[in-house]
């Protein structure tokens, strides 16, 4: 594909992200901006030191969640275990 028509695509979905970025921000709190929006989402994040024990109980939640609701049966009392991604797994430059 030439760079021209390429670039073009690239910015047209670019322009449809941003816009369904400023709509969800919206919708998550309609007195902030995107920008303040964004920030509060960052500042809930997790810190390094509490990000697998973090993740690891989001997915039992949705686990016990999905269980109670009879949305769906597992057949298995084992549960996925959360660890680290391996230094040689992981990518931009993380490692």
């Amino acid at each position: 594909m030439p760079l021209g028509p390429l670039l073009a695509k690239g910015e047209k979905n670019l322009a449809r992200d941003y816009a369904a970025f400023v709509a969800t921000a919206k919708t998550i709190d309609p007195a902030k901006s995107p920008a303040q929006v964004m920030k509060a989402l960052s500042d809930a994040h997790p810190t390094a030191a509490d990000l697998i024990p973090s993740v690891a109980k989001k997915v039992e939640a949705a686990r016990a969640f999905l269980v109670d609701k009879r949305i769906v049966t597992i057949p298995s009392a084992v549960r996925p275990l959360v660890v680290e991604t391996p230094a040689f797994a992981r990518i931009g430059g993380l490692a």
